[in-house]
């Protein structure tokens, strides 16, 4: 048992060693480095809340829905945050591959042959 636990141990510092990784921490820290991305995501954020609450109580948005898709091309604009949801798809998608390699192998070991 020890040694599976220690392959699993191996295999997560496999992952953080992948490029894929260093890239997303990378492109992690230069993101939260920048004070313009959180300024517009906390823009962003405040607003659609309000845009809920306008929307409960049956009042237009229409102006709010249009000033939002402005704040989200502004965001989308910057390459600090583009390179962020790049890296954090790749990663995900590594680790998808992963988990899905070890759902095959565990399903293999329950199903009767």
């Amino acid at each position: 048992m020890n040694n599976i636990i220690k392959d699993v141990e191996e295999l997560k510092e496999l992952i953080k060693e992948s490029d894929e990784y260093k890239d997303y921490t990378k492109s992690k820290e230069l993101l939260d480095n920048n004070s313009n991305v959180k300024n517009l995501i906390n823009k962003i954020t405040s607003l659609q809340k309000d845009i809920v609450h306008k929307q409960s109580k049956k009042i237009d948005v229409k102006d709010k829905n249009k000033e939002l898709d402005s704040l989200y091309e502004s965001l989308y604009l910057i390459k600090e945050y583009n390179d962020y949801i790049s890296s954090s798809k790749k990663l995900n998608i590594l680790i998808s591959d992963v988990q899905k390699r070890f759902n095959i192998y565990f399903d293999s070991l329950v199903i009767e042959k």
